[in-house]
C-alpha cells in the first residue's frame, strides 16, 4: 500500500524477482477499496533483480489517498524482506505505508 504526497499520474510498476521466480508476472494498481485502476503484463524480464513495466495509459492519483500495488506470479516465488514495512518508507513523494497504516499490509488473493 502507498500513498503520494501530491496530486500526480503512476506510470507503471515494479518489483524485485528472485532466481526462483519463473513464469508470467501481471502488475496491477488498485484503489484501497480493490477496484483495479491499471493491469500490465511484465515483458523482457531479466532472471533476477528489479524487473518495471509501463501502464499502457498513466493512472491519475491523488495526494494522501491510498492505493494498492501488486504483482501476481503464477509460479510463486515472491521475494519478501521480513519486518520490511514496519516502518514507513519514502521516496519523493512516494510512502510505502508502515503496516497497520489505513489496515494490514500484504494483502492478497488467490483466485478470482
Amino acid at each position: 500500500k502507498f500513498r503520494s504526497s501530491v496530486d500526480g499520474v503512476i506510470n507503471g510498476i515494479r518489483f524485485y524477482k528472485g532466481v526462483g521466480n519463473t513464469g508470467q508476472h501481471t502488475g496491477n494498481l488498485y484503489t484501497a477499496g480493490g477496484a483495479l485502476l491499471a493491469s500490465v503484463i511484465f515483458t523482457g524480464e531479466t532472471p533476477e533483480g528489479w524487473q518495471e513495466a509501463r501502464f499502457s495509459t498513466g493512472v491519475p492519483v491523488t495526494a494522501n489517498t491510498t492505493y494498492v500495488a501488486s504483482y501476481f506470479s503464477a509460479d510463486g516465488g515472491f521475494a519478501i524482506t521480513s519486518g520490511g514495512l514496519s516502518a514507513a518508507v519514502s521516496n519523493g513523494s512516494l510512502t510505502a505505508l508502515a503496516s497497520g497504516t489505513d489496515g494490514p499490509n500484504g494483502v492478497f488473493q488467490y483466485g478470482g
